[in-house]
């Protein structure tokens, strides 16, 4: 009776121990998905704000190409500053949508990330659940053992 009381202590000290390292990963996931979480509304505001610059850049080349039209009635030299000015919003739109694909990546990476933290919670939660049972099904066992005197005997 004692070693059954000893072994049924041993065990819930180690159901214990299980469900704090348990507790401690889902901290841990919970806490990486918050980091994640972050990062990703990082990346989402850089994203909108070149998003704002490519728009603006867009806006602005289309005023130049309207403006030129007129410039090319006007003045030779005019139109070469404008060719100029045009090959550096060129540049700048590169530089940008460089920017914009290497962001998207990263979301995608981060997207990642997420569906691998929540699934990792998802298991946690699962392998929790059953050390529940079993513990519940131990539990059920010691209770019966006891009630039957000791010995699987009825009193």
């Amino acid at each position: 009776m004692e070693r059954a009381i000893e072994f049924i202590l041993k065990s819930q000290a180690n159901a214990e121990a299980r469900q704090d390292r348990t507790d401690i990963q889902l901290a841990e996931n919970a806490r990486q998905l918050a980091e994640t979480d972050k990062k990703v509304a990082e990346c989402n505001d850089r994203l909108s704000h070149f998003v704002e610059v490519v728009t603006r850049t867009f806006e602005r080349q289309d005023e130049i190409n309207r403006g030129q039209a007129e410039m090319d009635r006007r003045l030779a030299e005019n139109i070469r500053g404008q060719a100029e000015n045009i090959r550096e919003q060129s540049e700048s739109i590169r530089e940008l949508r460089e920017t914009v694909s290497q962001l998207a990546e990263t979301a995608r990476e981060q997207g990642k990330s997420i569906r691998e933290l929540r699934e990792s919670i998802r298991e946690q939660a699962a392998a929790q659940s059953r050390t529940d049972e079993r513990l519940n099904a131990l539990i059920n066992i010691v209770e019966r053992h006891i009630s039957e005197g000791g010995h699987g005997q009825a009193p």
